[in-house]
């Protein structure tokens, strides 16, 4: 299910040990063409909405997020064959505006839920949804919430900043903010980026500045510089910045290459040289705190490495759940055809109907589906596919060296391998520690708390030191 292997098994097990699950399924269904998902049914004592309502975030603690299902269902009891097994042919179809939440469905009561409640029904391809449902439980992930993003800001006729969503997942708690936005809104998140040729899943830069993203900011402490992930995009940091803000500024480097005109950089030599040019216009001198999520954990390192090179030091080099030894990628996986295979899914596109499109088409389909403007939408999405690939080609590419300082991988649960005696040789300083979530998901609600915590303890331990040095 959206190119994870699910163990149906596994699920399965999981939710039988919540004390309130007597017997339970799980089953993977189309909630719409080729949009699969999982869903689990569960038969509970007397069928108590409350205890319905705690199997998710039980199964949240203990599974990954791609095997949580995006549907649990309220049972009497299981329909059984002749056998005596399961007969999951006999199951119901899953009502996901019930089911999705555990929680009884509350409809919009105000003009703008009504308004938000169609929009999140478009996006997310579901009939109706309840304003106390979460958009992420519900299915939503980072490009569903560009394009929902872009709906609402045209719907309204005012901007909608992403970090709003990631604050308020749900038509309830962000209608409240919207109606009170003028004075949340520029406490921590930068407005999208606007004008001729701008794509709307990008942030507004520094002045000055192609990469440079401030994402929160604070009255006093060293900044720290985050990194992105394969794609270039930053705005999955807000929810991150918002908790480290309370103790420093938070910047974050947003590839080039995802404006019309920039060239992409197809080394981690090159991002890292160009982030640091502009990393530099705010902090002439070390030491730095650098971060880096997935990929962009070793384009931190990197940039420490060409920090050390003139002279300048490097506190800290914090790894989000990267891999010092790249995985190897085939040379098919880096052309753009591939890459689009590879986003088409995120954005509910079916392989299927993606098959049968020229490239063109491909690029129309994956900007509408982003709700990207007609005019430029197609070349917003190409843009953004070129990032990937070139990402791709600088992943596949880079060689690790010694780098001696001081480095942190924070890894998140279920993680398969973990650090070796090849990577502990090349990164002597290594410390590795585990936080919640999953790759994606330690990065959001509610496991984003505990790693910023993590985080900043990392990060005190740095500013205690250089005071001292001082």
């Amino acid at each position: 299910i959206r190119g994870y292997r699910i163990e149906l098994g596994e699920v399965e097990a999981t939710l039988l040990g919540h004390p309130d699950v007597r017997e339970a399924t799980a089953i993977e269904w189309e909630a719409a063409p080729g949009d699969k998902r999982l869903a689990a049914y569960v038969v509970v004592p007397d069928g108590d909405p409350e205890r319905i309502a705690g199997v998710r975030p039980f199964l949240a603690e203990k599974l990954p997020d791609y095997m949580v299902p995006s549907a649990i269902v309220p049972m009497e009891a299981l329909p059984v064959n002749s056998n005596g097994k399961v007969d999951r042919s006999a199951l119901p179809v899953p009502d996901l505006a019930l089911a999705a939440s555990g929680s009884e469905y509350v409809a919009p009561r105000t003009p703008l839920e009504e308004q938000l409640s169609t929009l999140w029904c478009e996006v997310l391809g579901v009939d109706r949804i309840g304003v106390d449902d979460d958009f992420f439980a519900r299915g939503g992930h980072s490009l569903l919430a560009v394009r929902l993003i872009a709906l609402m800001s045209d719907a309204l006729g005012a901007p909608v900043a992403l970090a709003e969503l990631f604050q308020a997942p749900t038509i309830a708690g962000l209608s409240e903010r919207l109606a009170a936005r003028d004075a949340e809104r520029q406490a921590f998140a930068p407005p999208l980026a606007a004008g001729s040729g701008v794509p709307s899943f990008t942030l507004e830069t520094v002045p000055g500045c192609v990469s440079l993203v401030r994402l929160a900011d604070a009255p006093s402490g060293r900044p720290v510089f985050i990194m992105p992930g394969l794609g270039g995009l930053v705005f999955g940091f807000l929810p991150l910045a918002m908790r480290l803000a309370v103790h420093r500024p938070v910047y974050a480097l947003q590839a080039q290459g995802l404006v019309a005109g920039q060239h992409a950089h197809e080394s981690y030599a090159d991002m890292a040289a160009s982030y640091l040019k502009e990393i530099r216009m705010v902090q002439p001198h070390g030491p730095y705190l650098l971060a880096g999520w997935s990929m962009g954990g070793m384009v931190a390192v990197e940039a420490a490495q060409q920090l050390r090179a003139v002279g300048e030091d490097t506190a800290l080099v914090a790894m989000l759940d990267a891999h010092i030894i790249q995985p190897r990628i085939l040379p098919g996986f880096v052309a753009n055809a591939a890459v689009m295979r590879w986003i088409a899914p995120l954005v509910g596109i079916p392989a299927r109907e993606l098959a049968g499109m020229v490239a063109k088409e491909k690029w129309g389909e994956i900007a509408q589906r982003l709700g990207l403007p007609q005019d430029s939408g197609g070349e917003q999405a190409r843009c953004l596919t070129a990032i990937c690939r070139a990402d791709l080609c600088a992943l596949s590419s880079y060689k690790p060296v010694h780098y001696a300082g001081k480095t942190v991988l924070l890894h998140g649960e279920h993680r398969r391998r973990l650090p070796g005696r090849r990577e502990r040789r090349l990164f002597p300083e290594l410390h590795c520690e585990q936080v919640q979530g999953n790759h994606y998901s330690m990065l959001r609600e509610p496991h984003v708390d505990a790693l910023a915590e993590c985080l900043q303890r990392y990060l005190e331990e740095c500013d205690r030191v250089g005071n001292e040095g001082d």
